[in-house]
């Protein structure tokens, strides 16, 4: 195990401080009477005067926190997960305000710009604070010795392309890590149809070699805008495997064919079980409801289906770990014998020592 690590300078005087004033400030932003009802902003049903009033409202709030800070909002749990994978070497870093955050949280990390004097916002240059400083540096810092065992941080990689060329796709090109921490949008989660599928954050490109080379271990959704899909996504480097296919010995053109498939160990597949919350509560009950009822057909007849024959059985069963049970959670399994006594009067003391 290594020894903790000794607090810097710049440490100490964030802790004293607010260590992440624009998260704080984003959130009282939201408290602005001009954004009460800015969760409607794209309901059909909202007026389009008003709709449009509310997104001036919130693009010159956003401007403002975005020229003072960075493109996005880091969080504690973000912040948490980085700190997992650290040594990290951030590209494109702009003013520095995640590797100020990460720093001050006790973070390894050196953050690079092409712009020593705080990167571009929004066209402008922009002078960092003092207490963390932005390397100048472009992808090419990436192919030195010091970073090859580092975490690599792209924000908004490619959000002020001006020539077209993709910062993000040329740092994947010259890193040779294993892990990458991605913060933006990614593919198919873009809100504007102009920018579908893929978002503003970094180009098709990048997006399509990421998914090639790298698998995704998880995905953190950060504080933004109703506009907005940012997230933060942790990836790792894909191992490959190759399939032979011999060619026919007796003909002389016929070769070899090889295709690469790609290596995931089973604990790092992303869960494929995904579901909007409006579906997971209604497939929920429909679940529970049915748990229920298959108990109270299955053991006994409607002369003696009793309320809490029927819970105990249910308790019975997730003892001796039946698999239909398996994903249930406590919570759900207190719901369904509640819902088995509640017909008969009985009453049902949760105890979850059966678990």
């Amino acid at each position: 195990m290594l020894p903790p690590k000794k607090k810097s300078k710049t440490s100490e005087k964030t802790d004293n401080h607010n260590p992440n004033p624009f998260l704080q400030e984003f959130e009282s932003t939201l408290l602005d009477p001009a954004l009460s009802s800015l969760s409607t902003i794209f309901d059909p049903s909202t007026d389009p005067l008003k709709r449009g009033s509310m997104w001036t409202t919130m693009c010159s709030h956003g401007e403002d926190l975005v020229n003072k800070y960075a493109w996005a909002v880091p969080n504690h749990e973000a912040i948490e997960v980085c700190k997992k994978l650290e040594p990290i070497v951030e590209v494109g870093a702009g003013q520095g305000y995640w590797g100020r955050c990460l720093e001050g949280a006790g973070v390894e990390i050196k953050s690079y710009d092409v712009s020593a004097e705080g990167g571009l916002i929004g066209g402008k240059k922009k002078k960092g604070k003092e207490s963390f400083r932005v390397l100048e540096g472009d992808s090419s810092v990436l192919l030195e010795e010091e970073h090859e065992n580092s975490t690599l941080l792209l924000c908004f990689p490619d959000e002020d392309s001006i020539d077209g060329t993709s910062l993000g796709l040329s740092c994947l090109e010259n890193f040779p890590g294993t892990h990458l921490i991605h913060i933006g949008e990614l593919y198919p989660s873009s809100l504007p149809v102009s920018q579908a599928p893929f978002g503003r954050t970094s180009t098709p490109e990048f997006q399509v070699a990421l998914s090639t080379s790298f698998h995704c271990l998880k995905v953190i959704p950060l504080p933004r805008w109703p506009h907005e899909s940012t997230t933060l996504s942790v990836w790792k480097r894909t191992q490959t495997v190759a399939i032979t296919f011999e060619g026919d010995s007796d003909d002389e053109d016929d070769e070899d064919e090889e295709e690469e498939y790609k290596y995931i160990p089973e604990g790092e597949v992303l869960d494929d079980n995904r579901c909007c919350k409006d579906w997971s509560t209604r497939l929920k009950g429909i679940r529970m409801t049915l748990l229920a009822d298959e108990f109270t057909v299955a053991k006994y007849p409607p002369s003696d289906s009793s309320g809490l024959k029927v819970a105990t059985a249910l308790i019975t069963s997730v003892k001796k770990g039946d698999p239909r049970f398996v994903q249930v959670t406590d919570e759900e399994i207190s719901i369904i014998c509640q819902s088995c006594l509640l017909k008969s009067g009985e009453n049902f003391t949760e105890d979850k020592s059966w678990r």
